[in-house]
């Protein structure tokens, strides 16, 4: 009985200590008016953290408490808190009154169990003036943290009317995107935009970006999203999906919404478009059609946008029509999805290019060129999914698409060495068609535990079919100075390419609630068919236009070739996770986390290719085994979500063209050769390790910091030699060892202010490469391997400031390469861009008028073509007027107003450095009118 009675007491002792360890209180308020003292059940309160107002809890529910005889006694609310000392503040909101705030601390020593405030919640009525038709409106938070998900309050940004979703998203603090809208939120790249936490037209976030109107959206949420995989198999057994949400208002989410824009301009430049988005409980439908020949996205107002790099490089005209169809049942167990989109373009392009290779005595090259294509595209998809939530999970997805394409092309190069050695004039076009066909599958059926260990069995299936066929024409003009000779050729080409891809792969998964281990068996079948004739008629004709073909048929430079390929990929893998705690101060429940992924993957893998071109008629067959390893790690400073350490290591290797191993010669194109290589080691195998840090603790200022660095053991790069007598340049697939590169990254967000007007922000990086090549001159018993060092320094900063209609951001940036070699002769290159300009946007409220500018300054220095070294200053202004309540809008727009606009392109490898500048959309003037508009159906 002692012994009982002092097992008993430990036992108490030890509870005791764990209650304390875990205590928890339930704080408990009330919340009233601060003059006549009686209750305000309507209000809205929310709990804070008091050190930086992070939203702990954005609703906390307030009820009715009455007295004995019925009345109302006070409006009551209560919250749980972890029972350690935290300063927390409670804020409360309710229409006609000022927002009411009121602070309390858990002390140390404080008990778990109940805790009356002291103070009650006082809000203070709005003083009832003559105003007119002023609106007073209550200071919103623009972002906070909702547990794990970040979420930003659409409705506290002011934008300009006729702004849309893509305006919305390049305000909202930690979010960049880039020209081909691809969204970062802390540096960390969104997988999927949706729409109501759904796919949109099978991934096109840019129909979304450009249509949705931003009046429409209530919040966007960011966070980790489960997958459909996940939730059918009742656990993680693959890495969950890292979303951008966007969230409708109530009144948008059933009816529909519909924009329709026109548009005129200087320089014969239009656009048209329109976008209808409805919803009924279960479906959503979405038509779009637009036509332009604008080949334009970016705002003015953003000056974070006009680049040199990011300016359009052609003139383009579009044509397109999309339709999606979106249907999810209620509990999201069944979904299907049809979409159907048609594009037409006409692409116009000039370019102009000056190369030049690291080797004495070689020449410097520069070419004009203009081409035109044109491009018709169809492709239907739709994809069925029904999920059984730990249970079982069906997935089909059926695609096809059609191209049809022509072209034509204009080019003349030349060559230098001191003087000018060789012309080259060539015209062509090109007519062609190309389809293609997929058809994916997968199915999880059900399977019981095996004691607790739950078991998951995941089948895949994929096959697709691809066809490309393009018949071309081109003249060839040579002109030789050097040896006082020209020639004039025509070349026509048949070329046909069939492809058959075939796969299967089965997935066994064994997991607990922290470990998951799975199997993964992948055969796989390939067959390509190439079909590629070469004639040479006596004028600029297509295949398809002549007789007597086999008269005309270079079969050196003809040929045929079938690869197949039987391949087996084995994927072993593990991961294992961690529980972070809960956090009650950052509103944080207790909740798993990735801790560490391992792959093992060999890749089995047998190649055979018939090939037939003139004298050769060979058969090549290889058997290969590549391991890919890696591993993803995942560590957190204190347990702190907010505060991840990502670390990924790993060794790839994978095979190279069979083909660059055949000892052929291709002469087809006048100065140039390709030759093949059978002494080639035709694989790539490369190490890397990336690690990242960030600090996301505070909505109001966060910092990244990366860094990198990538080996190639191995890999095969296109060796060059140049011939000075008669100005052939040869190409030879060799392999090279040794080449590597190193990187390093910060980013630092702050906000200068309590109000949050003020942002900075600044993003340095560093990019080091060591590139190696091949070059000889011809005549040189053997090609040199050239190493090439480029160090490349970064930096991007802006100040903004925000408030209201007003928004201020002045940028500038700066990017420096220095590039050397130990090669003889080589010179250092030293290139610098630099940028600075301010973008503006102000809302005049009795005209409700919004004028919108951004200029900047973009310089280039050490450019070896001296035409590039020069300053640009560009200047677009635009002014909009909405009409109807915001539903007519009418916008001019001034693009490059002082005629500045250029792109170009400065690249360095170990061969040499090239230097490009394209044609961009010219200057002009263009004038919008916008009408948004929307039904919602009637309320039974």
């Amino acid at each position: 009985m002692n012994v009982t009675f002092r097992l008993s007491a430990l036992l108490l002792f030890l509870l005791a200590i764990a209650l304390k360890v875990n205590a928890q209180i339930y704080a408990i308020g009330k919340v009233q008016d601060a003059f006549l003292k009686i209750p305000l059940p309507e209000a809205k309160v929310a709990l804070l953290n008091a050190k930086d107002s992070t939203v702990i809890m954005d609703t906390i529910p307030v009820k009715k408490m009455y007295r004995a005889d019925g009345t109302l006694k006070e409006a009551q609310f209560s919250m749980k808190v972890e029972g350690r000392p935290h300063k927390y503040l409670l804020k409360a909101t309710l229409r006609g009154y000022e927002t009411g705030y009121l602070s309390f601390a858990i002390k140390e020593g404080e008990e778990g169990g109940y805790m009356f405030l002291d103070n009650a919640l006082e809000l203070r009525k709005m003083p009832e003036k003559d105003l007119g038709e002023v609106t007073v409106t209550a200071t919103k938070v623009k972002m906070f943290w909702k547990g794990d998900t970040l979420v930003y309050d659409a409705t506290a940004f002011k934008l300009p009317d006729g702004s849309m979703l893509d305006d919305l998203i390049r305000q909202m603090p930690g979010v960049t995107m880039n020209e081909k809208g691809e969204i970062f939120v802390n540096n960390r790249k969104i997988d999927e935009l949706q729409l109501g936490s759904r796919s949109f037209m099978r991934g096109n976030s840019k129909v979304l970006l450009e249509n949705l109107p931003y009046y429409t959206v209530k919040n966007i949420k960011v966070y980790d999203q489960e997958t459909d995989l996940n939730r059918a198999a009742g656990s993680q057994i693959e890495n969950k999906k890292f979303v951008m949400d966007v969230n409708l208002k109530a009144e948008y989410q059933y009816g529909y919404i519909a924009n329709v824009e026109a548009a005129g301009g200087t320089d014969d430049r239009w656009l048209g478009r329109a976008f209808l988005l409805g919803f009924t409980r279960n479906t959503r439908y979405t038509l779009l059609a637009n036509s332009n020949n604008v080949n334009e996205s970016r705002h003015i107002g953003s000056s974070d946008y006009w680049t040199p790099e990011s300016m359009p490089k052609s003139l383009l005209t579009t044509h397109s029509v999309a339709s999606d169809i979106d249907y999810q049942s209620t509990d999201k167990n069944i979904q299907e999805k049809l979409s159907i989109d048609f594009t037409s373009t006409r692409d116009k392009g000039d370019m102009t290019k000056q190369e030049e290779l690291f080797l004495a005595g070689s020449p410097l090259q520069t070419m004009k060129q203009s081409t035109m294509t044109k491009e018709n595209k169809l492709k239907i998809g739709n994809r069925f999914k029904y999920i059984k939530p730990k249970a079982f999970m069906l997935d089909a997805d059926v695609a096809i698409g059609y191209k049809s394409y022509h072209g034509n092309t204009n080019m003349l190069a030349e060559q230098y060495v001191d003087t000018l050695i060789t012309r080259q004039h060539n015209v062509g076009f090109n007519d062609g068609k190309k389809w293609d066909a997929s058809i994916n599958a997968s199915l999880m059926p059900h399977m019981k535990k095996m004691g607790n260990l739950g078991q998951h069995l995941l089948m895949k299936a994929n096959v697709n079919y691809s066809s490309d066929e393009n018949l071309l024409a081109q003249q060839f003009n040579v002109k030789d100075f050097a040896n006082a000779s020209s020639s004039n050729t025509f070349n026509t080409n048949d070329y046909a390419k069939r492809q058959l891809k075939a796969s299967a792969s089965l997935t066994y998964g064994l997991g607990g609630k922290k470990n998951y281990a799975s199997i993964e068996i992948t055969p796989s079948y390939n067959q390509e068919k190439t079909h590629d004739w070469l004639y040479h008629p006596d004028s600029l004709l297509l295949p398809s236009q002549m007789d007597m073909l086999q008269a005309i048929t270079d079969h050196a430079n003809s040929y045929e070739s079938k690869l197949q390929s039987f391949g087996t990929d084995v994927m072993l893998s593990f991961y294992r996770i961690q529980e972070l705690p809960a956090n009650m101060a950052m509103g944080l429940p207790k909740r798993s986390m990735n801790f560490i992924d391992i792959y093992l993957v060999m890749k089995i893998k047998h190649d055979k290719l018939n090939y037939l071109r003139g004298q050769i008629d060979t058969l090549a067959t290889r058997t290969t085994i590549r391991f890919n390893p890696w591993a993803n790690i995942c560590l957190y400073v204190k347990k702190d979500e907010r505060r991840p350490i990502h670390i990924g290591l790993g060794y790839n290797e994978s095979n190279t063209p069979l083909i660059d191993m055949i000892n052929i010669h291709d002469s087809s194109t006048p100065l140039v050769v390709r030759l093949g290589n059978p002494d080639l080691k035709a694989w790539r195998s490369v190490s890397y390790i990336f690690a990242e840090y960030k600090d996301l603790r505070s909505p109001r200022h966060n910092y990244t910091l990366s860094a990198g660095f990538n080996y190639i053991h191995n890999d095969v790069s296109q060796s060059v030699s140049f011939n000075a007598k008669n100005g052939v340049y040869t190409y030879r697939p060799k392999n090279i060892h040794g080449a590597y590169d190193a990187k390093a990254k910060a980013t630092v967000f702050y906000t200068l202010d309590a109000n949050r007007r003020w942002t900075v922000e600044n993003c340095a990086d560093g990019n080091f490469i060591h590139s190696l090549d091949h070059a000889m001159l011809a005549g040189e018993p053997q090609s040199q391997v050239n190493a090439v060092n480029t160090l490349t320094l970064y930096d991007r900063a802006y100040l903004q400031y925000n408030k209201g209609s007003l928004y201020v951001r002045a940028t500038g940036d700066v990017r420096w390469r220095h590039s050397e070699s130990k090669r003889p002769g080589f010179a250092a290159l030293n290139a610098t861009d630099f940028r600075y300009g301010l973008a503006a946007r102000y809302t005049i409220p009795l005209l409700n008028t919004t004028i919108s500018m951004d200029g900047n300054m973009y310089s280039r220095r050490g450019y070896g073509n001296l035409g590039l070294n020069r300053d640009d200053f560009v200047l677009n202004a635009s002014a909009s007027q909405s009409f109807l309540k915001g539903k007519l809008i009418a916008r001019i727009e001034a693009f490059d107003l002082l005629h500045q606009l250029s792109s170009t392109d400065y690249k360095v490898n170990a061969q040499g450095r090239t230097e490009t500048w394209c044609r961009t959309l010219p200057h002009y003037l263009m004038g919008h009118v916008i009408y948004h508009f929307n039904k919602n159906p009637k309320r039974k």
